[in-house]
């Protein structure tokens, strides 16, 4: 540890070391909680989100400059990110989880998307560093009350009080029930299963596909991104600055029609993802 802070103090970069040590001692927490119970899936979603913020990290670190203190402070980051890997390897390898959870909780669906592709107010106001307020879908009224965070994947009226994840929102308003909603998100946001009665041609699936990769859409969030890249530096901004990065990996992954694989066998979805950032030839 005190080769990789002697490093750190030549770059010069507090912020930087503050947030290697954050992912430091992430990883050791998230060793701890899986040698505890290796089957809780909801790990997995923090695992990922180590992953790409150590990503973001690494990113940042090596467009900086190219020199041996540099070098030595990437290598500790993979190493980070080796241990990362191997903790999802254990998860995939001991878990499964439905995929309603899979979407909604594991960042796989973008509820501010889905509330915008509905959106019947000229203007968005952008409140906070990732929230936004809308006018309510579900029931009338004058001035926007519906706030959704991003962030969390979750909207609520403050109006009439309906609250929603992903899932629930497109079983309300689209008038679906769960599995419906479910496979028409997957048809969505292209996560590839063996059985998935919805047609990529379906109606929904159009609409909601056509708002995702709209430029307005994309500068609904740029805009908020923009924001939250001139906010405070503190952990919270820096996971809302790496959720609306992973919504935009998500728009190019469907703009260019690259899949997530699941395998949903004896009713289950068992998780068969590629590396973060990577795909298998021809997807």
């Amino acid at each position: 540890m005190e080769e990789v802070s002697s490093n750190f103090e030549i770059l010069e970069e507090e912020l930087v070391y503050e947030e290697f040590i954050y992912y430091e001692r992430l990883v050791n927490n998230l060793e701890i909680e899986l040698f505890r119970e290796e089957k809780n899936w909801y790990l997995l979603g923090m695992i990922q989100e180590g992953i790409r913020n150590i990503l973001s990290l690494r990113r940042k670190i090596e467009l900086m400059n190219e020199n041996a203190n540099y070098l030595v402070v990437i290598h500790q980051l993979n190493e980070l990110l080796k241990r990362l890997n191997n903790l999802e390897t254990t998860v995939h390898a001991n878990s499964n989880i439905s995929l309603g959870k899979f979407l909604t909780q594991c960042n796989q669906t973008s509820i501010t998307h889905l509330v915008y592709t509905n959106n019947q107010h000229p203007k968005i106001r952008l409140y906070g560093a990732a929230s936004y307020m809308f006018l309510c879908q579900f029931h009338r009224e004058n001035t926007p009350s519906l706030g959704i965070t991003e962030r969390v994947g979750c909207g609520y009226c403050f109006a009439c009080g309906i609250g929603f994840n992903a899932i629930q929102y497109l079983m309300e308003y689209e008038n679906l029930d769960y599995k419906e909603a479910v496979q028409i998100l997957a048809r969505i946001y292209l996560i590839k299963l063996n059985r998935n009665s919805i047609k990529e041609d379906h109606p929904l699936v159009i609409k909601y596909q056509e708002s995702l990769l709209s430029d307005d859409f994309k500068a609904l969030l740029e805009k908020a991104y923009q924001r939250a890249l001139n906010g405070k530096n503190n952990m919270e901004i820096f996971n809302i600055i790496n959720k609306f990065e992973h919504d935009f990996h998500i728009i190019e992954r469907v703009k260019n029609k690259r899949s997530i694989r699941l395998d949903n066998r004896q009713k289950k979805y068992y998780l068969k993802m590629p590396t973060f950032n990577t795909y298998p030839e021809g997807e």
